[in-house]
């Protein structure tokens, strides 16, 4: 399962739908940095980007601020989301974080 952090939203100015390249917090957030996560971490995540949006996990590199993409779903066909160059990526549990969870086992 991927891990979970608080208050972790940040912008980002990476266009496609390649690897994401993490850049300043949005105000009353932290980045992924301050929150707490760690090189090499997988970490649920969720894109927005104007009326596109995408939830995956992915692999932070603390090195190059970077977000590796691994889809689950999105508004593109479940595919990575084309980013505009004025997207926002938050650190947020996905419906199968939550199901799979020790704090919800009946519903798995």
């Amino acid at each position: 399962m991927a891990r979970l952090y608080n208050l972790a939203r940040v912008r980002t100015a990476t266009t496609g739908t390649g690897t994401v390249t993490l850049g300043a917090a949005v105000a009353g957030f932290l980045t992924f940095a301050l929150a707490g996560v760690q090189n090499g971490d997988v970490i649920a995540y969720t894109i927005r980007d104007g009326n596109d949006s995408e939830v995956g996990f992915g692999t932070y590199t603390a090195a190059s601020l970077t977000l590796t993409r691994t889809v689950i779903r999105s508004t593109n066909s479940n595919s990575a989301v084309a980013l505009s160059g004025a997207a926002e990526v938050s650190i947020a549990p996905s419906a199968q974080d939550l199901l799979t969870s020790e704090i919800l086992p009946t519903l798995a």
